[in-house]
């Protein structure tokens, strides 16, 4: 649970061994700790920067965040939570760090994302009840919520799992949006009954 830790470089060009020993067999999911090759391939493109915290013993060993750079700019940055997904505490860390390279705004968007998932999933595992604009960003109606994994927060969809999207859906939707643009999916419904939608759907209707 601890946020403590440090930023550790690897310049590009540097000893892919280096990197690789560092990261190998912690966990990550990471590719880059799957095979020298890979870690050799990463590091020749750009520098790469590992947040570690600590271990049992008190030395910071543990990789929690990682950027992989391409020459100048970012190509990825990747936690260690499902799917290489931002652990919900790493977030703030992220956001700090991002803020030092110059496409680092880019990315500031998923940050965003995250640490409004982040307290829906906390509100909705106390039952406290969502506003209107937290249910829209769930259901993604305006974008599609954008995180740092390979595919999508398994967050979301154990949030929804758990509601009455019957309810939620006559909350967004009940005589305010006539338009929706993107991917609706309504799968946990059980009954369509009095389910009031947008007039008009470009994009697909689960």
């Amino acid at each position: 649970n601890s946020t403590i830790g440090i930023w550790k470089k690897y310049d590009m060009g540097s000893d892919p061994n280096i990197l690789f020993n560092d990261i190998h067999g912690k966990g990550t999911g990471w590719c880059t700790a799957g095979g020298i090759e890979t870690a050799r391939n990463h590091i020749n493109g750009g520098d790469f920067y590992v947040y570690y915290t600590m271990d049992k013993d008190g030395e910071f060993t543990c990789p929690r965040i990682a950027i992989r750079m391409e020459r100048y700019n970012i190509a990825e940055v990747r936690g260690i939570g499902p799917n290489q997904n931002m652990e919900s505490n790493m977030e703030i860390v992220a956001k700090e760090k991002l803020k030092e390279f110059p496409d680092g705004e880019e990315y500031q968007k998923k940050v965003n994302d995250m640490e409004l998932l982040t307290l829906i999933h906390k509100k909705n595992q106390e039952g406290q009840n969502l506003t209107r604009e937290e249910l829209m960003f769930l259901y993604e109606i305006n974008y599609m919520i954008e995180g740092f994994g390979y595919s999508k927060d398994p967050r979301i969809d154990e949030i929804k799992s758990s509601r009455d999207v019957h309810c939620d859906c006559k909350c967004i939707f009940d005589g305010t949006i006539t338009e929706f643009d993107g991917y609706l999916n309504l799968r946990e419904l059980k009954s369509a009954e009095g389910l009031i939608l947008p007039k008009e759907i470009e994009g697909d209707l689960k």
